[in-house]
């Protein structure tokens, strides 16, 4: 069978660092809906295009085929009391700019008695 549209693609993956060292590893397959639907990386799908099951393949992938380049103003410093009392460094937390439908998920990187400071990076982006 090969990987075509509207094919259900199973895979194992490892994710290593521009220096080999590995940065995330599948226990079990994940599955994702080939055909451009959004569901991988639009790199990672043309790669596997045409496939057949077993084979495997290497990509090496830039900032702008994954997450993007790293963005300081993606940084938030925001009042403490903006925050539930247990909130700590590690938990994320759904936010955006006013008026604005898009939604980003920013990890609490430091608590402070007066403010909470928040990246919307992905932890993944250079």
């Amino acid at each position: 069978m090969r990987i075509e549209k509207n094919t259900v693609v199973s895979l194992n993956y490892e994710l290593s660092d521009d220096k080999g060292e590995i940065l995330e590893k599948t226990d079990t397959p994940i599955s994702y809906l080939h055909g451009g639907y959004g569901g991988i990386f639009p790199l990672v799908e043309e790669a596997l295009h045409e496939m057949e099951i077993g084979h495997s393949c290497s990509i090496s992938m830039e900032p702008e085929d994954t997450f993007g380049e790293y963005d300081a103003e993606l940084i938030r410093v925001e009042p403490r009391d903006s925050f539930p009392d247990n909130v700590e460094v590690g938990m994320h937390f759904e936010g955006g700019a006013e008026g604005s439908d898009d939604i980003i998920i920013y990890q609490v990187t430091e608590v402070a008695d007066d403010t909470v400071i928040v990246d919307g990076n992905h932890p993944l982006q250079a």
